[in-house]
């Protein structure tokens, strides 16, 4: 059958459409499965997805490519418009987000502000509570100082009204006792009857009195046979002004130093003649201290040696001197003859350094420091071992005692290290000793008989003490002892061996500086301390040396209550009197002593 060429065009076209057809239905196929995935990728709720399904579904099923492109716009305008959604919501949260943070930045920075002006404010508070605290610190100050300058002027009238009632007190009695002895008795006594009669109550006047009434010989009142009862009271009131002559010594000796300070006056001579009547032996060395007027320790050492007279004159030469400065320390001497001094103070702290002096090396080295630093400690030596006692250590009272057997038991040969300034010390050659029963300062210990006895000193809590203990070394024990009758601290104590007794010299108590003198003797302790002599001197923070031949104590410079003093007194235990010998070169307070060959 023939076919026209019309139809034969049209077959054409139907298999051309058909084939476009299946084309396009695969592509919306594709599409629909794209769209799909592209929904699902982005984020299509399930309404959405089902309406843009259905709407495809029906578009497609109709076979006609403007149903299908119009489906396809709808699809895209739909995305487009979701994803404008989506974008202008990113948009606006984001504008929320940093608009949010604006705002909390600027509550921070408000805060911050507000911290740095409460932290400026309380700054400010602080500086102005630190200058009102130093301002109220040095008005305290400044009343504590009024106070206590009222303090000292309330004591010191107090003191001199005290000194006035006992003057007029013994001045009464003595008028009484005359009175009633009567005029011929005073005569017998080489005493003036009109003495303390007279108005003129000058003190001077009335010392002497005193001391005649005192030197007075008991015998001479034995032999007024009519006045026995007269003669008894004599003796008795004796005996009571004999304690009020020591008060009116020690005022008279204040005097005589506030005079001589006030008007520039220096009362020690260039010279002094040897001390006649006693067999001097050995080298006495003046060693560191403060001198007048200073607050810087001294180096220099001097010495004196008795039987060196020239002319009948004694003198203090210079002596090989200390390698630290030093005040407050102690001393002693050695097995050896040499010389020791502990501790003390540079002027800066405490001292732990020990220095040694041998007459083999000619200088003063070096050797084993104490274990802890010592100011105002004590010294002594028994059986060859030396002691360290007491002291301070720059913030405890200490009690503590350490002992040292090697100080002298070595000789320095011409080998060793001479100019190093070391010893031949062992390590650790300081051991430590049973403690005392408190903590002390500025006391005074000495040897007799192999113990040493601690004596007086300054208490932690401020007391001045009368204590006075013993130790034996070879027991390692402390026992107490008969205490002294005027408590004092910044004494000097020495034993005098061949008369087995042990001298308390000097020192302060709580009102002033002392003359005054105890001996003990330990064979006849029941008996106690007993007064002797006074010293010509009051002082305190001296040197106190006895002499090797054992009859005589030297007590060197020290604080007389004014001003530190070079005066040198030698006491002879023989005829219970003091002597001045020749000062020293400059004035010392704070200063040990010695006496070696």
């Amino acid at each position: 059958m023939n076919v026209s060429a019309k139809e034969r065009s049209d077959e054409r076209r139907r298999t051309s459409a058909a084939k476009r057809g299946d084309g396009r239905n695969a592509r919306a196929r594709d599409a629909r499965s794209d769209d799909d995935d592209d929904d699902i990728d982005e984020g299509f709720d399930d309404d959405r997805n089902e309406r843009s399904k259905s709407e495809i579904r029906r578009v497609i099923g109709d076979d006609e490519p403007i149903g299908l492109a119009r489906a396809l716009d709808r699809l895209e305008r739909a995305r487009r418009d979701y994803a404008l959604d989506v974008e202008r919501c990113v948009t606006n949260a984001i504008e929320e987000i940093r608009g949010e943070r604006a705002r909390e930045m600027n509550e921070v920075n408000a805060l911050r502000k507000e911290v740095l002006k409460g932290k400026d404010l309380l700054e400010r508070e602080r500086r102005e509570f630190e200058v009102k605290k130093a301002m109220q610190r040095d008005e305290i100050e400044r009343a504590y100082e009024l106070l206590q300058r009222e303090r000292d002027a309330f004591a010191s009238e107090r003191a001199r009204v005290e000194e006035e009632r006992i003057r007029v007190d013994a001045e009464a009695k003595i008028s009484e006792r005359y009175a009633r002895m009567g005029a011929p008795y005073a005569r017998s006594l080489s005493i003036p009857s009109q003495t303390l009669a007279d108005d003129d109550r000058d003190l001077s006047g009335f010392e002497n009195t005193v001391k005649a009434w005192r030197d007075a010989p008991e015998a001479a009142i034995e032999r007024a046979p009519s006045e026995t009862v007269a003669a008894s009271r004599w003796i008795g009131a004796k005996k009571k002004v004999t304690d009020v002559n020591h008060a009116l010594e020690n005022m008279s000796l204040t005097r005589d130093a506030e005079r001589n300070a006030r008007g520039g006056i220096k009362v020690e001579v260039a010279r002094a003649s040897a001390v006649e009547g006693l067999e001097l032996m050995g080298r006495v060395l003046c060693i560191g201290g403060l001198e007048r007027g200073s607050d810087t320790p001294l180096r220099t050492v001097e010495f004196m040696l008795p039987d060196s007279s020239e002319d009948g004159y004694l003198s203090w030469k210079p002596f090989a001197a200390l390698n630290t400065p030093r005040a407050y320390a102690a001393c002693s001497t050695t097995a050896i003859g040499g010389a020791v001094v502990i501790g003390g103070s540079d002027g800066h702290e405490a001292l732990r350094s020990v220095e040694e002096y041998r007459e083999s090396v000619g200088k003063w080295r070096a050797v084993d420091p104490m274990s802890v630093p010592r100011i105002w400690c004590a010294s002594t030596m028994i059986d060859g071992v030396t002691f360290a006692v007491g002291g301070y250590d720059g913030e405890y009272y200490l009690h503590s005692v350490e002992a040292n057997k090697t100080l002298g038991s070595f000789d320095h040969s011409s080998t060793t290290p001479a100019d190093s300034g070391l010893g031949s010390q062992p390590s650790s050659s300081w051991v430590t000793c049973a403690p005392m029963s408190e903590g002390r300062a500025t006391l005074g210990v000495a040897n007799l008989s192999g113990k040493m006895y601690a004596v007086g000193g300054f208490s932690a809590d401020g007391r001045v003490l009368d204590l006075c203990e013993t130790y034996d070394p070879r027991a390692d024990v402390w026992s107490t002892s008969e205490p002294l009758k005027h408590k004092r601290r910044d004494l000097g104590v020495v034993s005098l061996s061949s008369r087995g007794t042990i001298l308390a010299i000097g020192g302060r108590d709580d009102r002033s500086v002392l003359s005054v003198v105890e001996s003990f003797d330990p064979r006849d302790a029941k008996r106690g301390w007993r007064e002797l002599a006074p010293m010509q001197y009051r002082r305190q923070l001296h040197a106190t040396v006895p002499d090797p031949a054992g009859d005589a104590v030297y007590v060197i410079g020290g604080f007389d209550g004014v001003s530190a003093i070079s005066a040198v007194e030698v006491y002879d235990i023989r005829a219970n009197k003091w002597r001045e010998t020749a000062p020293t070169n400059s004035a010392r307070l704070g200063v040990v002593s010695c006496c070696i060959p």
